[in-house]
């Protein structure tokens, strides 16, 4: 053993890292897990607990560096043991960013050959913990204020915890099927508004449901009235796909010599 980090929030939370990788306890030191989930079996020389982003840094001997993102569904697991017997356990999501990415001078293409480190998927981060194997996959639904369900996830329903990413998008609406490969429609969905959310994920008949926050980018001003101006263009622009897309194949249907309704 290397080193042992105490969580500051959660003391019964501890990690250790080991001549061959990260151990993770839940209840004070008396039984430790073997954490291999995106972290190698090498040597864990360094561990610190980010104050702000609630992240494990882990430092290692020749594997570089990794990043646990947001340890604290580990903590609630920690405060009450009893969540694990839960059939599906959302644990409260951390707060998202509808950031905005522009281009910068240098790395553009895999192709320049330059070295880029792995970073986690842009988004929300949904974490929620299964008891045992459910026999099919959980549904994973974001819900806004009104009561409508803006998107729908699928995630793994086996034992064990799991995590998946909300990248802020609405559900893509079903487009018309065309013989012609009709251009797909595929992330035009617009972004979901600045707000709060909720979060329902269902496995075997049971739910668990949470609120997340989402946030504009800090750096960038964006009017609110802009930002339903764009998601408006958007769905505007996503109509007239589907209408062009039942253009042509009513043309397509006409001049094959049959006929069809075409509203």
């Amino acid at each position: 053993v290397h080193t042992v980090v105490e969580d500051p929030v959660t003391p019964n939370l501890l990690f250790a890292g080991t001549e061959f990788g990260l151990y993770v306890s839940l209840n004070r030191g008396e039984d430790w897990m073997l954490w291999t989930h995106g972290v190698p079996p090498a040597p864990v020389r360094s561990l610190v607990i980010h104050p702000r982003d609630h992240d494990l840094v882990i430092g290692t001997h020749g594997r570089a560096l990794h990043i646990l993102d947001d340890i604290r569904p580990l903590r609630e697991l920690a405060q009450d043991p009893a969540l694990r017997n839960e059939t599906v356990q959302l644990f409260s999501p951390p707060a998202a960013y509808l950031r905005g990415v522009s281009a910068v001078d240098g790395y553009h293409f895999a192709a320049d050959a330059m070295f880029q480190g792995e970073t986690r998927s842009p988004g929300a981060l949904l974490t929620y913990s299964v008891a045992s194997d459910a026999g099919e996959e959980a549904t994973i639904e974001i819900v806004d204020d009104r009561g409508a369900v803006l998107r729908t996830l699928q995630g793994p329903g086996s034992p064990g915890i799991h995590r998946v990413t909300w990248n802020l998008r609405e559900d893509t609406p079903p487009m018309p099927q065309t013989g012609g490969g009709g251009r797909s429609s595929r992330g035009m969905t617009p972004e979901v508004l600045p707000g709060t959310y909720l979060v329902r994920v269902t496995l075997a008949g049971e739910s668990s449901s949470r609120e997340i926050e989402v946030l504009p980018d800090p750096r960038i001003e964006i009017s609110m009235a802009d930002r339903i101006a764009k998601a408006e263009a958007i769905e505007w622009g996503m109509e007239l796909m589907a209408l062009s897309a039942q253009v042509q194949e009513r043309s397509r249907t006409i001049s094959a010599g049959s006929e069809t309704t075409f509203r």
